[in-house]
């Protein structure tokens, strides 16, 4: 006796092979490949593209989404008329295929598995703090507890604990003596470049308006 359900897969090598594999790791009635299983109750066509003819007493088609191709959409539509049920990831996709009368559709978004995947925003400061406070010190400090965020600052002065500086993580820095401001940071083309593509959030606060700058605006607190 076959499984209780069979994938049919379209192809091998991809994101739907991993899917098929791990359903069937997890449910022993669950079976894959690249054929049909003519002895299944279910038919399961992962993607709809691989249906042909109807083969068991329930066939279920997963859609993605809906190529532009005329001939692909033809089958998407023909495909999701003829199912008993239809899988899309998307409210997108779903609501083209209820479009065609197929209210039996299921919506499966993609999972992530978070303790895998854990993103973290790398967010760069810009520019040096002065006693005033008008940098905007008060704004990073405020900030600075939410989780997943990787601080980084092209000067010192900045409040909290940070994750590093610019001037350590990989950019040059030359401190050179200015009559008016004591000591400042001078930075080589490659150095900005540098600095600005190695952070996803660029962010240059200020509690002045405009702040003698065209580029800024003020963050307020």
């Amino acid at each position: 006796m076959g499984a209780l359900v069979h994938i049919k897969l379209s192809d091998l090598g991809w994101i739907q092979e991993r899917q098929a594999r791990e359903i069937c790791s997890r449910l022993p009635y669950v079976s894959y490949g690249l054929e049909e299983d003519r002895r299944a109750r279910i038919q399961y066509y992962m993607t709809y593209g691989c249906r042909g003819e109807r083969i068991s007493p329930i066939e279920i088609g997963f859609f993605t989404h809906r190529e532009r191709d005329k001939a692909a959409r033809d089958l998407f539509e023909k495909v999701a008329r003829e199912v008993d049920v239809c899988v899309a990831m998307a409210d997108a996709t779903a609501d083209i295929i209820r479009s065609f009368g197929s209210y039996r559709t299921e919506i499966i978004s993609p999972g992530v598995d978070l303790a895998a995947f854990y993103p973290v925003v790398k967010l760069g400061v810009v520019g040096r703090t002065y006693a005033t406070g008008r940098k905007g010190e008060g704004i990073v400090s405020a900030v600075m507890d939410i989780p997943r965020i990787e601080w980084h600052f092209t000067g010192h002065g900045w409040p909290g604990h940070t994750t590093s500086s610019m001037a350590t993580s990989g950019i040059a820095w030359n401190m050179k003596p200015t009559a008016m401001f004591g000591a400042r940071a001078s930075w080589s083309e490659c150095s900005v470049i540098s600095a600005f593509n190695g952070c996803r959030v660029r962010m240059r606060p200020g509690r002045i308006t405009r702040d003698g700058t065209c580029m800024s605006k003020p963050i307020s607190e």
